[in-house]
């Protein structure tokens, strides 16, 4: 099966990029990848042309800026609220399965082979279950084009009413968001969970097939992140 990868990079996440990037053609089964489409929101002319390590790679222009300098502000909010609108503009213009990964992500195996390709959409499984998200938006795959563009429509809605509601009590809306649209919208959709643990896995595990370098309370800046002990056997490759 056909399918693309999608991510978002501005300037200040190329570290990330270029890990995401290299880990990716070295460790994933990138024969039936059509494209990788960064979404550039603030990436530099030298990055790009550095991280042109594929013809697979296409860097596409958003029009907007987003550079970020701390978890949660402006810049990262940005970035992180077109990541539906931008997949869901790869799915439209391919009519491909696309997948959404967050580009701190590390990939230390193929996925593929966990996806389900009949359903409508792929989604992560939070490993440690919240109250406001039991689901999280690191990792999200398009597979049927018409359903996926459907729920994606949803999701982005229950975004808009969360990042502008005043009481809402948590910092970032995309997979509370997410959550809501599962609960609310499910028995209308095929989709399977995959675990986090599996696709964006924020700990020690040897057979995790994609790591996550999230920011946490010990890791806010991107040189923090980048040496997280979990995937540094990975990581310590393409730094």
């Amino acid at each position: 099966m056909k399918y693309n990868i999608a991510t978002v990079s501005n300037e200040s996440y190329s570290p990330f990029l270029r890990i995401f990037l290299k880990s990716l053609f070295d460790n994933a089964d990138t024969d039936d990848l059509r494209s990788v489409l960064v979404f550039d929101t603030g990436l530099s002319e030298q990055s790009k042309r550095e991280l042109s390590i594929s013809e697979k790679v296409q860097f596409v222009p958003t029009g907007v800026n987003s550079e970020s300098n701390k978890i949660h502000d402006d810049g990262w909010k940005k970035s992180t609220y077109l990541k539906i609108e931008l997949l869901y503009s790869s799915i439209k213009s391919t009519n491909e399965p696309s997948f959404m990964i967050d580009v701190d992500s590390v990939f230390q195996s193929p996925f593929e082979d966990l996806i389900d390709w009949d359903v409508d959409f792929v989604c992560c499984l939070r490993a440690r279950q919240r109250a406001e998200s039991s689901h999280i938006g690191s990792f999200f795959g398009g597979v049927r084009a018409a359903n996926s563009l459907l729920f994606l429509k949803i999701w982005s809605q229950q975004m808009y009413i969360i990042n502008n509601d005043p009481n809402h009590p948590f910092p970032t809306a995309e997979s509370p968001a997410l959550t809501k649209t599962l609960s609310n919208f499910s028995e209308f959709f095929s989709f399977q969970e995959v675990k986090e643990e599996e696709v964006s896995c924020i700990n020690e595990n040897p057979s995790a097939n994609i790591y996550h370098l999230k920011s946490d309370s010990y890791a806010l800046t991107v040189e923090d992140r980048i040496n997280l002990k979990y995937a540094n056997h990975v990581v310590k490759k393409y730094v």
